[in-house]
C-alpha cells in the first residue's frame, strides 16, 4: 500500500483503475493500495472454512432466547457481539463451549487407557476408587473410552462438596449409561457412605426395568420422579435429572417423564455424606452394571430435558 503524498487528479479520489489500484480516503489521509484478486478458485480448506461459517451462521438462528443471551454475556468481557463469540467458537472447529459450565459442579469424562484405573473430575475434586473399576476401549460413546462397572464392588466416591449441596435451588445432574444387566442398579447417589434410611440420603438415580427413577430427599419428605421406558441393554443411551423451580423431573434420550411437584423443600444434606457413582447403599446395595461416560452435575442451571448432546460435554 502506497501513501498518496501528491495529488492525483484530486485527494479526493475513490475508487478504482482498470482492477489494479484503489483509492480511498482513512483518517483523513489520501491512501491507494493495490486491489489483490484471488488467483484461481478456492482451496479445498477455503471452501470448508467458507462452508462451515455459513452452516455456523444458520445455526445461531435456531438458538433459543437464553442460549443466546449466555453468548452474549460471553462476548460482553471481550467487547463482541453474542453472534461474532458464538462464530468465534465455531469457526475453531468447536462448538464445545457451554455457557453454563461455571456452574458445573462435578464432570467425569472417564477417558482413559484400556484397563486404565485413573479416573478425573474437570473441577478437581478427589476421587477415591473401588473394586475394579476401569476404564475400558472396547465400549465408549465418545472419545474411545468409557468407564466399566462390573456390577460387583465397582464405583467411584467423591467427597462432601458444598457444590453437591442442592439446597431448594435448580440442578441438572446428566450422564451417558450403557447396560450390561436388567437388574436394578444405581448410576449415581449423594449419601452417608452405608445407611439404612432415606433421610440419610440427598438424591439419587436408580435404574429399573420400569424405566429411571430420580430420587430425592428434604425436609422429612421423599419424592420420586419417573421416565417410564425400557432401557435396552449393551445401547447408549442419555439420562438428564432437573430440579426446575418446585418441579422434579427426569428423561431417557430426550423424551421426559411426568414431573412431580416438590414445592420449596431444601434437599437433605446428611453429615458424612459422600458422592457415590455407580452404586447406592440403601438397604441394599444397588451396583451398576455396565459402561458410563461423562458424568455431569450443574448447580443453579436446569437444563434442558429434550436436549441430547452430540459430543463429549466441554471443558469450558
Amino acid at each position: 500500500m502506497a501513501k498518496v503524498r501528491n495529488p492525483l487528479q484530486s485527494f479526493a479520489a475513490s475508487g478504482s483503475i482498470a482492477d489494479m489500484l484503489t483509492f480511498r480516503q482513512s483518517s483523513g489521509r489520501a491512501i491507494v493500495s493495490r486491489k489483490t484478486a484471488p488467483s484461481g478458485a478456492p482451496s479445498a480448506p477455503q471452501s470448508a472454512r467458507r462452508d462451515r461459517y455459513k452452516i455456523g451462521s444458520t445455526y445461531w438462528q435456531t438458538l433459543s432466547p437464553s442460549e443466546k443471551a449466555a453468548w452474549v454475556a460471553l462476548g460482553e468481557p471481550l467487547r463482541i457481539t453474542g453472534y461474532n463469540a458464538f462464530i468465534s467458537w465455531w469457526m475453531t472447529g468447536s462448538l464445545k463451549y457451554d455457557p453454563f459450565y461455571a456452574n458445573v459442579s462435578a464432570l467425569l469424562h472417564m477417558l482413559g487407557a484400556d484397563g486404565g484405573i485413573i479416573f478425573t473430575d474437570e473441577k478437581a475434586a478427589p476421587i477415591t476408587r473401588y473394586g475394579d473399576t476401569q476404564t475400558d476401549t472396547d465400549q465408549y460413546k465418545w472419545e474411545g473410552s468409557s468407564g466399566l462397572f462390573d456390577g460387583s464392588g465397582d464405583y467411584l466416591t467423591m467427597p462432601a462438596n458444598a457444590a453437591y449441596d442442592m439446597g431448594s435451588g435448580d440442578f441438572t445432574i446428566d450422564l451417558w449409561v450403557r447396560l450390561a444387566t436388567e437388574s436394578s442398579r444405581c448410576a449415581f447417589a449423594y449419601s452417608k457412605p452405608s445407611h439404612d434410611a432415606l433421610a440419610d440420603i440427598a438424591f439419587y438415580a436408580n435404574i429399573e426395568s420400569a424405566g429411571l427413577q430420580f430420587s430425592v430427599c428434604g425436609n422429612g419428605l421423599f419424592f420420586v420422579a419417573q421416565k417410564s421406558v425400557t432401557l435396552p441393554l449393551n445401547t447408549w443411551a442419555f439420562l438428564r435429572c432437573t430440579r426446575s423451580g418446585v418441579m422434579l423431573q427426569c428423561a431417557v434420550d430426550g423424551a421426559p417423564g411426568a414431573a412431580v411437584n416438590i414445592g420449596a423443600i431444601s434437599l437433605h444434606a446428611p453429615a458424612g455424606r459422600i458422592l457415590k457413582i455407580g452404586r447406592r447403599d440403601t438397604y441394599a446395595p444397588l451396583p451398576f452394571n455396565g459402561h458410563m461416560q461423562d458424568f455431569r452435575i450443574t448447580k443453579g442451571i436446569a437444563r434442558s430435558l429434550t436436549e441430547v448432546p452430540d459430543g463429549i460435554f466441554p471443558d469450558m
